[in-house]
């Protein structure tokens, strides 16, 4: 017995033994042809003109693309709880067609099982890297690390990471710089502070974390770790952040202060630096890295470049009467310097007598240690430091060269000066971004106004200093 099956007007006879195979399925939907695509076609096959892409289908809902460029690469659409998704398997002719078949055949068994083939690649990409992260992170030890940090970010900063240098190699490696990336953890970090803080530093404990964060944050960016051992500290932990200051010596203290500079063993130039700051309100590095090429004797102006100021922005300072009498007297020591002395080739106001340094300013830090060792208290006095360790305690408490500044701005305000006019010359930034954009008017002249009061104040202390006697 046969049957007829009818394609194409012909006819067939088709024996009943035979298994019957036919190009559609019972419910008399078409099939989709399966592996129609040869390496011949590929090859050879162009996007159509005035088109952007062609596909060419190899069954299954695998695609050759074909962009307008000649780009040629595999696509396997698919479905998975009810979504459309699309599935890259390569540039055709990296990708053959086989292996393009066998890419999508095990991406529709993740399908079957109920598996994104999307998901499952991204997620088998991530393990690859969190492996060869370890790898590296294993293989390098934080002295490594640190090395690489202040080579390409910490040597950005002012100092070109002068200071981090210094801080690191004291605190933090030799405690930690020989563990490895991989076993670094939180708790070798909160050794590491616990350690300094037991020497009563607070400010080091906190700019310590600060540095160290920055320093693995930049290695997880770069994923040469994977998570930043210092997440979750806070400064306030180790009492890292200082308490702010605010000591401003009264006018009994600056009488005070005017009758003993002249006792205190500190030299000439120091003492002028210290009336100079009072009458300028500026800090004591902008004043230690001035040159005289950024001084105006002739007009009285003093301009600070961007660099040497503390928020990048060049300040004009309209030197007083009281700036200036100070200001010729360094400028008459320095021009009374010996031809040999290498002070005298120093283009800074306040040169540095260190021969490995030569034509330097003066170290920042000197100022600090000279008036620090003429308060020492009850303590006794430190080897090779000045034996007058009381000359310049005040009775309102230790001080230090930045009380001078924020002094000279309280002095202003009591004069009557505009809190703005003041932040003007403290060369603050104005936080307020509304007028800080729209109200950039000059205060120059009620500037210069200013520091001429500030200067007349301080004249009239420093008469009186003179004719009075010392407490």
């Amino acid at each position: 017995m046969s049957v007829r099956v009818v394609s194409c007007s012909l006819v067939f006879l088709v024996p009943l033994a035979v298994p019957l195979t036919l190009p559609f399925d019972l419910s008399g939907m078409s099939r989709m042809a399966e592996k129609i695509l040869s390496d011949r076609q590929c090859a050879t096959a162009k996007c159509e003109p005035q088109k952007t892409e062609l596909l060419l289908s190899d069954g299954g809902n695998l695609y050759l693309r074909i962009r307008d460029s000649g780009e040629k690469n595999w696509l396997l659409i698919y479905r998975i709880l009810g979504q459309r998704k699309k599935l890259g398997l390569g540039s055709y002719p990296s990708v053959s067609v086989a292996l393009a078949r066998k890419l999508a055949a095990e991406a529709r068994d993740l399908v079957a099982q109920g598996v994104d083939p999307k998901s499952h690649r991204e997620a088998r990409e991530r393990a690859v890297d969190i492996a060869a992260a370890e790898k590296k992170a294993e293989a390098a030890m934080v002295d490594n690390l640190f090395r690489e940090w202040l080579s390409g970010e910490a040597s950005r900063r002012k100092d070109e990471g002068a200071a981090v240098l210094r801080a690191f190699n004291k605190d933090v490696l030799p405690t930690i710089g020989h563990i490895p990336l991989s076993q670094i953890r939180r708790k070798d970090i909160t050794a590491l502070l616990d350690k300094v803080s037991r020497r009563g530093v607070k400010r080091t404990c906190g700019t310590l974390l600060g540095d160290m964060r920055q320093m693995f944050e930049y290695a997880v960016i770069r994923e040469i770790i994977l998570s930043n051992p210092t997440a979750g500290l806070k400064k306030t932990t180790w009492a890292g952040v200082a308490n702010e200051r605010d000591r401003v010596l009264a006018d009994d203290e600056l009488l005070l202060l005017f009758q003993r500079l002249p006792e205190s063993d500190l030299s000439e130039t120091t003492t002028s630096a210290i009336f100079f700051q009072l009458a300028t309100c500026c800090r004591i590095g902008e004043i230690g890295q001035a040159k005289w090429s950024d001084i105006n004797l002739n007009t009285a102006l003093w301009t600070i470049p961007a660099d040497n100021s503390k928020n990048g922005k060049p300040h004009v300072v309209n030197l007083s009467v009281f700036a200036m009498d100070q200001l010729n007297k360094l400028k008459a020591r320095h021009d009374n310097l010996e031809d040999g002395d290498i002070r005298k080739l120093s283009p800074y106001v306040l040169p540095s007598s260190n021969r490995n340094s030569p034509r330097g300013h003066v170290c920042l830090k000197t100022f600090a240690k000279q008036i620090t060792d003429r308060q020492r208290g009850d303590k006794e006095r430190m080897s090779n430091r000045p034996k007058n360790t009381n000359g310049l305690s005040l009775p309102g408490g230790k001080w230090v060269p930045h009380d001078l500044r924020r002094t000279g701005a309280t002095i202003m305000g009591g004069l009557g000066i505009r809190p703005d006019v003041i932040e003007k010359c403290l060369n603050h930034t104005e936080q307020n971004r509304i007028v800080r954009i729209y109200q950039r008017q000059e205060l120059r002249p009620a500037m210069k106004a200013a520091w001429d009061a500030l200067s007349d104040h301080l004249a009239a202390l420093m008469l009186k200093a003179s004719t009075s006697q010392p407490v």
